[in-house]
């Protein structure tokens, strides 16, 4: 499927067309910027959890009273919200562990499937209650882009196109 057509004829001869369907065969796979695009929810990811939720626009909620003693007598004191066994941040943070699918159209991210708690707990469940607010778990949004991010995410794309461009016309 084209993404565009546009042609210039000069006296009858193609002067520009071959341009921009070698610009729309190059739309067939994205999976260049869609990796970049992992790279800035990696680090605004990052950030939400640097700032307890303050990066996306609020502050995660503070943990009950009852809940951060017991969080502190199984896991020692001072850990960050969200925090216990650091396996939900690092199945986020680490590598490219979060790329769970990448694909010439599509870039499925987040906690990959396979992360387990050491109860068997799968990491996945933890996080979708937490980004939703499901059952007694207070809405933490793990995953928060700020309009900073999504221009991010923007220019990626952007600086990607115009590189193809320029490689395409030898410039």
């Amino acid at each position: 499927m084209a993404l565009q057509r546009l042609t210039f004829r000069v006296a009858g001869e193609t002067q520009l067309s071959r341009a921009f369907e070698a610009l729309d065969r190059e739309m067939d796979d994205l999976r260049e910027p869609l990796r970049d695009a992992a790279g800035v929810l990696k680090r605004s990811v990052g950030q939400q959890f640097l700032t307890e939720g303050a990066h996306g626009g609020g502050p995660w909620q503070a943990l009950n009273a009852r809940y951060r003693a017991w969080k502190e007598s199984h896991f020692g004191p001072g850990l960050p919200i969200l925090v216990r066994t650091r396996k939900l941040r690092s199945s986020l943070l680490e590598g490219d562990r979060a790329i769970i699918e990448l694909t010439p159209k599509r870039l499925t991210w987040g906690v990959p499937p396979a992360a387990r708690y050491p109860d068997g707990t799968p990491v996945e469940t933890v996080a979708e209650a937490h980004q939703a607010g499901k059952g007694h778990q207070p809405q933490r949004r793990i995953i928060q882009l700020t309009a900073a991010d999504r221009r991010s995410v923007e220019r990626e794309f952007h600086e990607w196109l115009i590189s193809r461009r320029r490689r395409m016309i030898g410039t």
